[in-house]
């Protein structure tokens, strides 16, 4: 059974992480970062870098109309969410939602 998808809210507006191949280049393209090589870094034990964690989940938050939250706002609640939650909660979350938007990554 699948688990029930993670939800966040900002600004009264639920949000769940969602990703697909044009959003991974804005993000790639705004971070100057490869999407693609930190997956395989974290196959490999290897950290990803934080400013990639905050880019991937703020640029991922999607409401249930499929748009996606203001940047800058985004930006901020990842943040929070970070201070609160922890880098590998936030990492698990964001790994969990690639694999399942763009499980081509994983193959």
């Amino acid at each position: 059974m699948a688990e029930k998808q993670k939800t966040y809210e900002l600004d009264g507006t639920v949000y769940h992480l969602h990703y697909t191949i044009g959003r991974l280049e804005q993000i790639e393209q705004a971070t100057g970062s490869s999407v693609v090589s930190a997956i395989y870094g974290a196959v490999r034990q290897q950290m990803m870098p934080l400013s990639l964690l905050l880019m991937l989940f703020a640029y991922g938050m999607m409401s249930e109309d499929g748009v996606y939250a203001p940047l800058k706002k985004a930006a901020a609640y990842a943040q929070e969410r970070l201070g609160s939650d922890g880098y590998s909660e936030m990492f698990l979350c964001v790994v969990e939602q690639l694999q399942e938007d763009c499980g081509f990554l994983f193959q």
